[in-house]
């Protein structure tokens, strides 16, 4: 691929759905540490979930002491019910674009569904 532009010339990408889907999963990893704020080289497990009816992102990222069946769906509906967006801009300086629970907050919402912790 050339670096160099001719007088006059454009240069585009269209994407599909699929290629978005991959673009935005692609860079999310890529810069997923710095945009949760996380230890370099931490053990993480990243998720997205893109709802595009809602028009609404979600990405984060799990630490867990011991290894065991993760249950991403619980974590998406206890996101779901009890977090708003949690910003307007990935790049507002000095604002952390995320929110912080814990897995102890969903597994209490698994088995006592009726609690809110808003």
């Amino acid at each position: 691929m050339t670096k160099e532009m001719k007088k006059n010339e454009i240069r585009v990408i269209k994407l599909s759905g699929d290629a978005i889907d991959e673009l935005i999963w692609e860079l999310m990893n890529k810069e997923g540490e710095q945009f949760l704020s996380l230890p370099d080289n931490s053990n993480t497990i990243f998720r997205l979930v893109w709802d595009r009816a809602k028009d609404e992102l979600v990405f984060y990222a799990l630490e867990f002491e011991h290894p065991h069946p993760i249950n991403f769906e619980a974590i998406d509906r206890y996101i779901n019910k009890h977090i708003r967006t949690t910003t307007d801009s990935m790049f507002s300086p000095d604002i952390d674009p995320f929110k912080v629970f814990f897995l102890d907050d969903v597994s209490a919402e698994i088995e006592s569904p009726t609690r809110n912790t808003d």
